[in-house]
C-alpha cells in the first residue's frame, strides 16, 4: 500500500500551476490541512491540462470506477476530503467512490496512482473529473 505522504507529494502533480505554490505549504505544514480542504471545498484548482470530465451517462459510480479500473487504478485508494469521514483515509476504491456519491460529498479528491491518477468531485459546480497524467 502507498503512503499517505506519497499521495500527498503526487497531488500536487495534479495541481493547476496557480495553486502549486499554496497547496505545498499547506501539505508541508501539520496545521495547513484545514486549508487545504478549505481549497478543495471551494475551488479545487486541479489542472485541466490532466482532467477530463466522463461523458453524460457515464458519472455514475459504476461507470467511475470502471473508468478509473480501465485507467491502471489499484484496489485500494486514499482520499482527501473536506467530509471528516473520508479524509484522510485509505479504503476499498469502490466503498470510497460510493460513499463520496451516495452522500453528495463535494471537495474529494480519490487519490488511485499518487501523482498519475485521481477522481475529483468538486463543489460547484457539482462535477466529477478524471486526473490522469502519463508523463
Amino acid at each position: 500500500m502507498m503512503e499517505r505522504s506519497e499521495h500527498m507529494r503526487g497531488l500536487l502533480r495534479l495541481v493547476g500551476s496557480n495553486d502549486v505554490e499554496s497547496v505545498k505549504r499547506w501539505i508541508q505544514n501539520p496545521r495547513g490541512r484545514e486549508k487545504l480542504l478549505e481549497w478543495l471545498a471551494h475551488k479545487g484548482g486541479l489542472s485541466a491540462q490532466y482532467s477530463a470530465e466522463p461523458p453524460r451517462g457515464q458519472r455514475d459510480g459504476e461507470s467511475l470506477l470502471s473508468a478509473m479500473r480501465r485507467l491502471g487504478a489499484p484496489p485500494t485508494c486514499y482520499a482527501i476530503s473536506s467530509d471528516g469521514r473520508l479524509d484522510d483515509t485509505f479504503g476499498d476504491l469502490a466503498h470510497v467512490l460510493t460513499l463520496a456519491l451516495v452522500d453528495f460529498t463535494h471537495g474529494t479528491i480519490i487519490s488511485a496512482i499518487p501523482g498519475k491518477l485521481a477522481l475529483f468531485r468538486s463543489a460547484y459546480p457539482h462535477r466529477h473529473l478524471i486526473v490522469q497524467r502519463q508523463d
